[in-house]
């Protein structure tokens, strides 16, 4: 159970066993690519990598507070009052988000993004010098029952100076609970973190009958040029990801 629940920080007691929302997936493996390995920059090399490309421009620190059908396709209202327009439109936003930007001229769509269920997850990162934590070198740590569910490290890309972590809390806790309980299951004191870093992020929380819900999804915007991709489809996995944005690039794009 413990090491079910690590996956998606949450229990999992109801996720689907199989299909959409489930969390262990079968695949082929690809011989042409490699199974592990890790960005130096971490994850956004790559966004850096594609807003780079020629033909792509990238808006940054933008607001969208809603997404309407506009004369060539679709327009997105921007906080400030400008607003973009495009023949085609990809939402990659959790479904709350989603449901919020479609409201107006999606409103069966919206309705649907709305019931897919979501759980709060709240991250604590810390940086520690290395000779002050008496914590073995691990990649992941999964307690039995405790504040968090699970915690990832820095170590299987070791610095010579500092140790990393990051701490998947369970809600409820204040941040000193939260700091306190880092500290000693590093085995360093509080005024050894260097670095520390609060995230709240919301989660899909899939249960039985999340296939059909995708399904509905997948009817509403079968035969329209709006895209919307994310970790509520397939799976959690940034493989499961990218393979519902292909599909649906494929889908919109007729390529």
């Amino acid at each position: 159970g413990p090491f079910l629940a690590a996956v998606p920080s949450q229990s999992a007691d109801a996720f689907p066993a199989a299909g959409p929302g489930s969390l262990f997936k079968k695949r082929p493996r690809r011989k042409d690519v490699a199974r592990s390995f890790t960005f130096r920059g971490g994850l956004s090399d790559v966004v850096d990598a594609v807003a780079a490309r020629p033909g792509v421009s990238a808006l940054t620190g933008a607001v969208v507070r809603e997404v309407r059908r506009g004369g060539g396709g679709f327009e997105a209202l921007l906080a400030d009052g400008r607003s973009l327009e495009a023949p085609l439109l990809a939402l990659a936003v959790p479904p709350s988000m989603a449901a919020a930007l479609t409201r107006a001229d999606f409103p069966e769509l919206s309705a649907r993004l709305a019931r897919v269920k979501m759980a709060a997850l709240e991250t604590v990162g810390v940086v520690v010098p290395r000779e002050r934590v008496r914590l073995p070198e691990i990649a992941f740590l999964v307690p039995f029952d405790d504040l968090f569910w699970s915690a990832v490290s820095r170590d299987p890309v070791p610095d010579p100076r500092l140790r990393a972590f990051a701490f998947h809390f369970r809600t409820g806790h204040t941040r000193e609970a939260r700091l306190s309980r880092i500290a000693e299951v590093l085995g360093c004191g509080e005024a050894d973190f260097l670095h520390v870093a609060d995230k709240t992020t919301m989660l899909p929380s899939p249960v039985l009958g999340h296939g059909e819900a995708v399904a509905e999804l997948d009817r509403l915007l079968a035969g329209g040029a709006l895209a919307v991709t994310g970790n509520y489809f397939e799976g959690l996995a940034i493989e499961d990801c990218v393979a519902r944005s292909r599909a649906e690039w494929r889908r919109v794009s007729g390529a």
